[in-house]
This record gives structure tokens, C-alpha cells and sequence, in this order.
């Protein structure tokens, strides 16, 4: 019995999807947001539901890059300029104080 309902949890749990918060590096890579070796988390998966958090950073220009969906977009702080696609943010986006965006 044991065995049979350890089966069926770790099925149940492999199924369930997270939201993922992702925080752009201080100095990454590129300004490609797609690019995996910007983000903290060494990825960036496409999910709605993600996070996206910007702060001090050498590379503030950021690139798109096609259609990018969200859940919430932070910047803390510095200036940054998203471009060169579609960024839908079905949240808030939060611009902190001495920050642009």
C-alpha cells in the first residue's frame, strides 16, 4: 500500500508547474532577455506566470527579442530601456524610486 501511494504523489507533484522568479544579473552576458547566461537562474523559461526583476546592471538596453509574456516586471533601480519585440506584462510593473524604465 505503501508503494502504490508514494506512486501516486510523486505523479501528482511531477505534473504541478510553478511561476519562476527570475532577477537579471549585474553583469550579464548581453542585453538579450531570452539570453540564459543573464538571468540569475542561469535560464530563462518562457512562462505568463514568471517574474522579472531589474536591477543595478552594466547592461540596462534590453533586447527583447520576439514576444515575451509576464506575470510582473520590477526595476529597483537604474535606468533601463526595453525594446526591439513585445513585452505583455499581465501585472504590475513596478519602477522604484530613482529608477526609469
Amino acid at each position: 500500500m505503501n508503494k502504490l501511494v508514494f506512486s501516486v504523489v510523486a505523479i501528482v507533484c511531477a505534473g504541478v508547474v510553478s511561476a519562476a522568479d527570475y532577477a537579471w544579473l549585474a553583469d550579464p552576458l548581453n542585453g538579450n532577455w531570452l539570453g540564459a547566461a543573464n538571468w540569475t537562474t542561469g535560464e530563462w523559461v518562457a512562462d505568463a506566470s514568471n517574474t522579472a526583476a531589474f536591477d543595478v546592471s552594466s547592461a540596462t538596453d534590453v533586447d527583447v527579442n520576439g514576444d515575451v509574456a509576464v506575470s510582473g516586471v520590477t526595476v529597483r533601480n537604474d535606468d533601463y530601456t526595453f525594446s526591439n519585440g513585445t513585452l505583455t506584462v499581465n501585472g504590475e510593473f513596478d519602477v522604484g524610486a530613482g529608477a526609469t524604465a
